[in-house]
Parts: C-alpha cells; sequence; structure tokens
C-alpha cells in the first residue's frame, strides 16, 4: 500500500483545524433547521400528508362544542382560536359522513353567508356580506390553527360608513311675506332642523344662508339632506290664479296683483 508523504498531511490536518476555527467552537453542534430540510424534487414542493376523514353528528350548539365533536371524530385535537365575543355564536346541527375537517368548515361558511340590505340614512340602503366560520392560513394540515370569525349586521364597526357632502338650495321662490304664502329663511331652516331633531340625527348637517344669492348651503351626510328637499316641495308658493280685471273691483285687484296671487289680465284677442 503506498503510504503519503508526512508533510501533505500535516498540511491537511492543519486546513482541517483552520475550517473548524472560521465554524466556531459550536460548529460540532450545529443543526440544520428543520425548515430548511426538503426532501421533495427540486421545483415540487413538500405537500402536507392527507387530512384524516370522519363522520360527524353535531347536534348543534356553539363554536366550542363543535371543535370538541371534531377532535372527538377524528381523533385528534384541533387547533382552535375562538374571541369571547363570539362564544355565544349558534351553529346549527351537522350530520356528516367520509369528510375532512377543512370541508366542515369550508361546508359551514357557505351555508352561513347571507346578504343583508342596510340602512344608510334616511331612505337609502346599502348590501352587506354576512355570516361566520373557521379560517386557516393555507396550506392545511393536522396542524393548522383554525380562527373563528364572524360577521353579523348587528355589528356597528361593520356597517357602511356614510358620504358626506355638499348640497346647495335656492330659496328665491320661497321668500316673501306670509300673507303672500310665503316664508322667513328663518321658518325654513327651523323646519329642516326639526325634522332632523325627529330623526335623532346627532350631530346636525351644517347649514349656511348667502343672503346676496338666496342660496341655502347644507353639509352633512348626503342621506339626511334629502330633507331640505322634501321641506321645500311643501312649501312651494301657491300658483296665481288668472283674473279678469273688468271683473274684479279695482282697489281689490290693485291689492291681490302687488301680493302676486293674480296673473296679469288676459292678453285682448287679435282681431
Amino acid at each position: 500500500m503506498k503510504r503519503f508523504p508526512t508533510f501533505l498531511n500535516r498540511r491537511r490536518l492543519g486546513s482541517l483545524i483552520v475550517a473548524c476555527l472560521a465554524l466556531g467552537p459550536n460548529a460540532a453542534d450545529a443543526q440544520i433547521p428543520p425548515q430548511a430540510i426538503s426532501y421533495a424534487a427540486p421545483g415540487h414542493p413538500v405537500e402536507p400528508p392527507p387530512l384524516p376523514r370522519f363522520n360527524l353528528e353535531f347536534r348543534g350548539g356553539s363554536p366550542a362544542e363543535l371543535v370538541k365533536e371534531i377532535s372527538k371524530a377524528q381523533g385528534a385535537p384541533v387547533n382552535a382560536v375562538i374571541a369571547d365575543r363570539f362564544e355565544d355564536t349558534r351553529i346549527p346541527k351537522l350530520d356528516l359522513v367520509n369528510v375532512t375537517i377543512s370541508e366542515v368548515f369550508d361546508s359551514l361558511e357557505r351555508v352561513s353567508q347571507r346578504t343583508v340590505l342596510l340602512p344608510v340614512g334616511m331612505n337609502n340602503y346599502q348590501q352587506g356580506q354576512f355570516g361566520y366560520g373557521f379560517r386557516a392560513v393555507p396550506p392545511i394540515s393536522t396542524n393548522s390553527v383554525w380562527v373563528f370569525y364572524s360577521r353579523s349586521p348587528e355589528d356597528e364597526s361593520l356597517r357602511p360608513i356614510p358620504t358626506q357632502g355638499l348640497k346647495v338650495f335656492s330659496l328665491a321662490r320661497y321668500l316673501g311675506k306670509p300673507e303672500q304664502g310665503l316664508h322667513s329663511v328663518e321658518d325654513i331652516i327651523t323646519a329642516v332642523q326639526t325634522g332632523w331633531k325627529m330623526q335623532k340625527i346627532s350631530p346636525l348637517p351644517e347649514l349656511t344662508y348667502h343672503p346676496e344669492t338666496k342660496l341655502l348651503m347644507a353639509y352633512g351626510q348626503e342621506a339626511h339632506l334629502t330633507l331640505i328637499a322634501d321641506v321645500l316641495k311643501q312649501l312651494e308658493p301657491p300658483v296665481p290664479a288668472p283674473v279678469h280685471k273688468e271683473k274684479v273691483d279695482p282697489q281689490v285687484m290693485k291689492t291681490l296683483e302687488k301680493s302676486g296671487l293674480v296673473m296679469p289680465q288676459d292678453p285682448p284677442k287679435a282681431k
């Protein structure tokens, strides 16, 4: 058997010593992290083992009771997180055969989904999707942590946020003397604010009157500002009636014309 020269063995030993020193004193104890180990071929991620199948007979109850029944049925505990505010959620009766935990929770989620119209201010509605169920971060495995969620129409935090806006209304045709069937700016604003208070709207929308242009500017939730148009519709001034001057006392006619309660005399017919 041929032997290597002594100087080569020493040089090789020296290289090994230098390499060990470079790795540090704990190089011998170093271990590859478990998540770095992959037994799959390149480009093919490792798939978790299939979920166990089981039969489930659940008589209805809370989310915690459902988790307990699933753990018993599949013969392994279920990792689940249920917030205190969801403990009283009612889960319906379930009678399933040869299912996985993922199939149970997916079906439960689909069954609970519903669409509800939510009021947004006055005479306006917006659709909202509500339901409950368990969700976990994929890929799903026997060690997945399932988190229970619930979206209910009664939850104020889920209601749509009403939009704010500015609307402008002309009051020119509504302003005048009471004997003319018209009103003051103060009377119109008071009527609008009274309606808002009856609806228990808080805070009240902002109102600003511009006297030079006789414009009323309102800022607030758009659904609330529709009340202004409703009030003005009820305050429409009366339509003057046509009156023939020859049939009315001249003094009375002057009063009627001055108050705007009559239309001008009919034009003479062409000969």
